[in-house]
């Protein structure tokens, strides 16, 4: 009786020590039964975005009949006494709010990593207007001359790949890139504030005549491909929910614009701007699993 009492007191003992090395060792799967990243999931976003990129000018030359490459000398320094071209650019400090949804697919590969798809789409309010204004020297009648640039982000959208580690088994640290897509406006626009008449810009009288504040102007509208690239977190705040935060830069190429004579100024004169399209977000959301 003895020997039976103490044979199965050690099978008791075996068991219990099996089972608490199995809790060690499977900690995450026991802790959280059925807390899976695996599956469909969509939700909303919000934030904000901004970019410090440039617009640059170039302009004709009086020897191809344009005086356009004067006008960009006038804006520089108030001056064309040696005839030559000085790059004229300025510095856009876009920003504004973004918001809209997203729709993915993860699959958890192992206790610790996560691989997956998502696509997003937003709504944007990202714009950057910036202005310069020139006053020409005295002898050339002191009038002020307005140069002036605008860019807005009207939307976009990303394909991308989220490859991240489970730090637990609700925090999920992830690094994300693939496909951007958006639609942008720019706009350009020179021309006298006062109504002063800026006349003879050139060796021809002909050449260029203005008298009003908008001489000149150019605008476009287009939607582009480029790329985007980032990171950030999504903690779970229950088995199906939620909560993410990450950033992401969104380049979606250069953008060109041409500013031609406006009636009823005169003459010959084109400016080709080129706007730089690249973009930081920062945004939060939340995301249910389905």
């Amino acid at each position: 009786m003895l020997h039976y009492a103490l044979k199965r007191l050690g099978i008791a003992a075996a068991s219990a020590f099996a089972g608490a090395a199995f809790l060690a060792t499977t900690p995450t799967a026991l802790a959280d039964p059925g807390h899976r990243w695996t599956g469909f999931y969509a939700g909303i976003n919000a934030g904000y975005g901004w970019s410090d990129r440039s617009v640059g000018f170039v302009g004709d030359a009086p020897a191809d009949g344009g005086a356009g490459n004067l006008i960009l000398n006038f804006m520089t320094s108030g001056s064309t006494t040696d005839g030559t071209y000085r790059k004229h650019t300025y510095s856009l400090g876009n920003q504004g709010f973004v918001g809209g949804a997203q729709i993915g697919f993860n699959w958890q590969l192992s206790p610790h990593w996560v691989f997956g798809l998502e696509a997003d789409l937003q709504k944007s309010e990202i714009d950057g207007p910036a202005s310069r204004t020139q006053t020409l020297p005295a002898d050339l009648g002191s009038v002020d001359l307005r140069l002036s640039a605008d860019n807005r982000l009207e939307w976009f959208g990303t394909a991308r790949a989220r490859v991240g580690y489970l730090a637990g088994s609700r925090l999920f640290v992830f690094g994300t890139a693939g496909l951007a897509f958006g639609r942008t406006e720019a706009a350009t626009e020179f021309g006298v504030p006062g109504g002063d008449l800026v006349s003879a810009i050139g060796p021809s009288t002909n050449l260029f005549n203005c008298s009003q504040p908008n001489c000149m102007a150019g605008s476009t509208s287009t939607t582009s491909v480029g790329w985007t690239a980032g990171g950030g977190f999504e903690w779970s705040l229950t088995n199906t929910v939620s909560f993410k935060a990450e950033y992401l830069h969104v380049d979606l190429g250069d953008q060109r614009v041409r500013m031609t004579v406006v009636a009823p100024a005169t003459g010959n004169a084109s400016i080709d701007a080129k706007f730089k399209h690249a973009y930081d977000i920062a945004r939060v959301g939340l995301n249910v699993r389905f």
